[in-house]
């Protein structure tokens, strides 16, 4: 799952994945209601045929709305099962605070925007998500 509200960063992270060779459907939510809304189980999202759990999920700090880490605060208070694995999105300004911040509130991983082809390599590689490039998962 990608939670962002930029498309260009929305490519990028698409065209990360394929460099890194693996093909995998991405469901990309625009803002952090969405987010808390699929995680929630709400509205449109509550069809988990549709809408499966997802395993990995890298999340955005600034967007409209209701912010990255205000989605981190509504996981923190509201658990599910399985918990996905979050990797924090972050943008060049105050990385440093924001990665601190963000490990406070339960994120497992930080990365500058967008995430390139070596982060997913690695994430494969170090915490067993086989199922990016066996394809038998249909979300991330």
């Amino acid at each position: 799952m990608l939670v962002d509200d930029s498309d260009d960063d929305e490519f990028l992270t698409r065209r990360a994945l394929k460099k890194a060779g693996y093909a995998c459907d991405v469901l990309r939510v625009s803002d952090g209601q969405q987010a808390i809304d699929y995680f929630g189980r709400q509205g449109e999202y509550a069809d988990r045929k549709k809408y499966p759990e997802t395993q990995l999920v890298f999340l955005d700090i600034h967007m409209p709305r209701v912010s990255g880490f205000d989605v981190l605060n509504w996981l923190r208070e509201h658990p599910v099962d399985p918990p996905p694995y979050v990797v924090m999105m972050l943008s060049s300004a105050d990385e440093s605070r924001d990665r601190l911040q963000a490990a406070g509130l339960g994120a497992h991983n930080s990365c500058a925007k967008p995430p390139g082809p070596q982060l997913f390599a690695e994430l494969a590689e170090r915490h067993g998500f086989t199922w990016i490039s066996a394809g038998d998962r249909p979300e991330i």
